[in-house]
């Protein structure tokens, strides 16, 4: 049986498979620079089909905290309350 482990730097309750942001607020701060697919995944180390499979399903919290870091700033900036109301315990 191929599980993949848990990575336990991430918090319990962010590994919800649920908990996911749109990815909206993200690419329409990456689109202007008219990039490809391919070109967006080496800029933010991820594979090319992670960033359609974000454009369909959204992007899983714990990925959108590590890709706002890489590129220098807060969830938040990005996704604003979004990011506040998808990170509540509650």
């Amino acid at each position: 049986m191929n599980k993949k482990p848990i990575d336990k730097t991430i918090p319990k309750f962010w590994r919800h498979k649920n908990r996911r942001l749109s990815a909206e607020p993200l690419f329409s701060l990456i689109d202007g620079l008219e990039l490809t697919n391919t070109q967006i995944g080496e800029a933010l180390n991820i594979h090319r089909t992670t960033i359609n499979k974000w454009r369909e399903k959204g992007i899983p919290i714990y990925q959108a905290d590590k890709v706002a870091c890489w590129i220098g700033v807060h969830p938040s900036y990005i996704w604003g309350n979004q990011w506040w109301s998808s990170t509540s315990i509650n």
